[in-house]
C-alpha cells in the first residue's frame, strides 16, 4: 500500500499518517520525490485501513497493492511488449569492439577489456592515479581525483 501525500502537506500531517501506521503495527517508508511525497507500508494491511487514511488530513490518495513485487515481476511476458531480456552479471569496455559490452555481447578476449569495480575506482582515486579514458572523460576523472584529495580517510 502506498499513501500519497498532498503537495502542501506538513509535518504535522505527516507524523499523523507515520503513527496511525504504527498504531495498527505497520511500518512506514518515506518517500521525498522532486514533486510528491509517498509513505509506503510494510505490514499485512487489511481492507478499511485504505479508507482509515484517505480520511486523515495531508493524504491526497491511498494506492493499494494487489500483490508482493516478486511475483508481480514473475507475471512479465517479453512478448507483451516486444522486446527480449538480456540477463548478465556485468558490462566492461571492450578495446577491440571500441564501446561497452558484455560477456554475451563480445566475442573478445578478457585482455581487451577494461573492467573497473567501485572499489577499485575508488583506491585509484585516493592514490590519485587517472582512471581510464575508457571509463570516463578526462575532466570528469579529475574532477573526481580533486574532490578525493580534499577528503579524510
Amino acid at each position: 500500500m502506498l499513501v500519497v501525500m498532498k503537495k502542501n502537506f506538513n509535518e504535522q500531517e505527516l507524523e499523523g499518517v507515520m503513527q496511525k501506521l504504527t498504531q495498527c503495527g505497520l511500518t512506514g517508508h518515506l518517500s521525498h520525490g522532486v514533486s510528491q511525497t509517498v509513505v509506503g507500508v510494510v505490514g499485512q494491511t487489511f481492507p478499511e485501513l485504505r479508507d482509515t487514511l484517505e480520511l486523515l488530513p495531508g493524504v491526497e490518495e491511498v494506492i493499494p497493492i494487489s500483490k508482493p513485487h516478486k511475483l508481480s515481476s514473475r507475471e512479465f511476458k517479453p512478448e507483451d511488449i516486444g522486446i527480449t531480456p538480456i540477463f548478465f552479471d556485468y558490462t566492461f569496455f571492450c578495446r577491440a569492439c571500441g564501446h561497452m559490452a558484455s560477456d554475451k555481447t563480445c566475442p573478445h578476449d578478457a585482455s581487451d577489456h577494461v573492467f573497473l569495480s567501485g572499489t577499485k575506482v575508488r583506491e585509484m582515486l585516493k592514490e590519485g592515479k587517472d582512471l581510464p579514458d575508457e571509463f570516463t572523460r578526462p575532466e570528469i576523472s579529475k574532477i573526481l581525483m580533486d574532490a578525493y584529495a580534499t577528503m579524510e580517510f
